[in-house]
């Protein structure tokens, strides 16, 4: 049998957590859940596999998400995890080009998968507003709390269905001779426009965009700023 066939080609890393909801109401402990899983977990597995990849000239690719690049509130812990994602692996592909080893960034917007079944976020949230010190619940009140979950379910909805565009993504970044740098799958070219204008924007333009969708959720805000 060719040595070929025993040989490594790439390695895809794809896990992804969220915990959390508000970064005041937040444990410590959800934070680095969410950085072992989504930066540390990558880390791990690219870092164990990077003498195979070497002999091979193979490729590394990351999914990681447009949160790498898009700061969101109300899920610092996935954003922050998402963005030193982002930061590793364009490192890793400054440092890996010297090998000839190919470093790719899948970055999707908001896809149907278990991140977004709204049962399980739900699931997730209300373990956040049990571990939530009674102090902080009382600050923000049940109402408060009660009307972030009923919130999600506007949240998920907008997640597209049409996952087969991040797989297209994942089989060029794995199979092309020369794939790109980056992928960002997008369910169409109006939000492909929208959210490159959205990262480009200025923080305050990006900020008042973000309440306006927070206001389009339904997303709660705290009794003290009404």
């Amino acid at each position: 049998m060719p040595d070929i066939l025993h040989e490594l080609w790439a390695i895809v890393n794809n896990a992804g957590i969220h915990k959390g909801i508000i970064i005041d109401t937040t444990r410590i402990e959800d934070f680095k859940d969410c950085m072992e899983v989504n930066t540390f977990g990558p880390l791990r597995v690219t870092k164990a596999f990077l003498p195979l990849l070497k002999e091979t000239k193979g490729r590394i690719v990351n999914v990681t998400s447009i949160a790498g690049r898009m700061p969101v509130s109300h899920v610092a812990p996935y954003i922050m995890s998402k963005y030193a994602a982002v930061a590793f692996n364009d490192c890793l592909r400054q440092e890996m080009s010297s090998w000839g080893i190919s470093v790719v960034s899948v970055e999707p917007e908001l896809f149907k998968t278990e991140l977004t079944n709204l049962e399980k976020t739900k699931e997730r949230i209300n373990e956040s507003i049990s571990a939530t010190p009674s102090t902080l619940s009382k600050e923000y009140g049940e109402d408060y709390f009660q009307t972030f979950n009923n919130s999600m379910s506007s949240f998920v909805n907008l997640a597209s269905p049409h996952v087969g565009i991040v797989v297209k993504d994942l089989e060029a970044a794995v199979s092309l001779k020369y794939p790109d740098n980056h992928y960002r799958p997008r369910r169409n070219l109006f939000y492909r426009f929208i959210l490159l204008c959205y990262i480009m924007f200025p923080s305050r333009i990006q900020d008042l965009i973000i309440k306006i969708g927070m206001v389009c959720i339904k997303a709660p805000r705290p009794p003290t700023s009404h």
